[in-house]
Order: C-alpha cells, then structure tokens, then sequence
C-alpha cells in the first residue's frame, strides 16, 4: 500500500479524473507497468491514471487507535502522510493482524500480511 499526492493533470479524453483535487492524498491500489508510462489505480476512483500527474509520499508506519489490535482482524486507526503540502493525518484500516506483540503500556507491535506497524491504543 502507497500513498500518491495529485499533482493535478490535463482535461480532455485521457485527461485526469475530475474527482481528485490537486494536493490531495490518495491510496494506490495498484501500479500498471506499461512500458513506455506507469498508471496508478487509486482506491475509490475508476480506472488507470498517469503517474506523472502523482508524487510519491511517505507514510507513517504508527497507528494511534481506540481499541486493542485482534489477531484475524483489520486494525482501524490513524496515521500521517508526509508530502509536499506537509503533513496530514488519514484514516487507515489495514489488511488483517497476523500478529500482536505488546511493546510496554498501551503500545502494541502488529504484523499485517503487507507491513509492519507501531500502535497506541488511546
């Protein structure tokens, strides 16, 4: 899972989704190696899109949530990712917890079937 930043693109036929606002944030689903360009599939948005209209940014891998991370279940908390426009806190809920390793206190260490994250249970 990445995070993209909307650079914003061209209108017209193969022009960018109307839907994404420049400067915004987005979860890339998938990435489409064409050979001669790179598209992007963005969750919630139909279709392949240019990755030139998109930068790459960095997310956190700590998670602050309400509740204690289940083994077999997503874990739904908030993180922040760092781009251009700075940092901006997101909802992430991630792929189901293979694994929870309490640290100390409320601090947990989870592996997912895609990452490791930080979680503080607040």
């Amino acid at each position: 899972m990445s995070y993209v930043q909307f650079n914003g693109g061209p209108s017209g036929l193969y022009g960018a989704p109307k839907d994404l606002q420049p400067g915004g944030f987005y979860e890339v689903i998938e990435v489409l190696d064409c050979g001669f360009c790179t598209k992007y599939s963005i969750k919630g948005v139909d279709g392949y899109h240019n990755s030139t209209w998109f930068t790459p940014v960095e997310r956190s891998s700590f998670l602050t949530t309400k509740y204690l991370p289940k083994v077999d279940q997503p874990c739904k908390g908030k993180t922040f990712i760092f781009g251009a426009g700075g940092m901006k806190e997101c909802e992430v809920k991630t792929s189901p917890v293979k694994r929870v390793k309490k640290l100390c206190f409320n601090l947990f260490e989870i592996e997912t079937m895609h990452n490791v994250y930080t979680v503080h249970v607040v």
